[in-house]
């Protein structure tokens, strides 16, 4: 008991000492060209501890940034002021979520959506099209979608795409990562109909398939 006593004000900790540490010797009328990512999977006291974290714990750290003043913004906005060369505004703060888990659409965005907090949620389309109960539906994220939550691609199967097996050549490691990337937006863009601007547009998807072919 003793030790899921702590968990939840040490997770609180560390997001304040990552969040303090970031900011140590910039100038305080610098330009800010940089932001925090805050990765999540689950949210859920049920899940492992080291892909997951408790709803308790989360709301703690929403209303740590909210208190703080911290400028939680959209994933694609912080990506196109970066492309643009444009400064971001001061404690520049993105959340994202990986893979999908069906806690994002029944736990996350009623919370999020309520407090007009915007997120990122990077989909693997392979385990919402084999019914897979633990991630979100394609009516759900629909929803998410529709209400202008930020949908990008996480590729087909959620392969480590750097991986290449020691007697796997070249070309079929090259064309293996073009397939989930092209298959994944494809599915994304087959399901859904809003929020893929961010990190899948079809520029970007060119740009990738280009550099996998040279």
């Amino acid at each position: 008991m003793a030790k899921r006593h702590w968990y939840l004000p040490l997770c609180l900790l560390q997001l304040t000492i990552l969040l303090s540490l970031i900011g140590l010797g910039m100038p305080a009328q610098a330009e800010q060209t940089w932001a925090v990512i805050l990765q999540y999977q689950q949210i859920s006291n049920r899940t492992p501890h080291d892909s997951s974290t408790s709803l308790t714990n989360f709301q703690r750290q929403i209303h740590y940034l909210r208190d703080k003043d911290y400028r939680i913004l959209p994933l694609p906005d912080i990506v196109q002021h970066l492309r643009d060369g444009k400064a971001l505004p001061d404690r520049s703060v993105a959340i994202t979520f990986d893979g999908a888990d069906r806690s994002v659409c029944e736990i996350v965005f009623p919370l999020l959506n309520k407090l007009q907090i915007p997120f990122t949620v990077f989909v693997s389309s392979a385990a919402i099209d084999s019914g897979d109960p633990a991630t979100c539906s394609w009516a759900q994220l629909q929803q998410l979608a529709t209400a202008g939550i930020t949908l990008a691609n996480h590729t087909t199967n959620r392969k480590n795409l750097a991986a290449r097996a020691h007697d796997q050549k070249l070309a079929d490691w090259r064309s293996a990562v073009q397939t989930e990337i092209e298959q994944g937006e494809l599915d994304l863009a087959q399901h859904l109909h809003a929020g893929l601007e961010a990190l899948g547009s079809e520029h970007a998807l060119e740009q990738r398939c280009r550099q996998w072919r040279a």
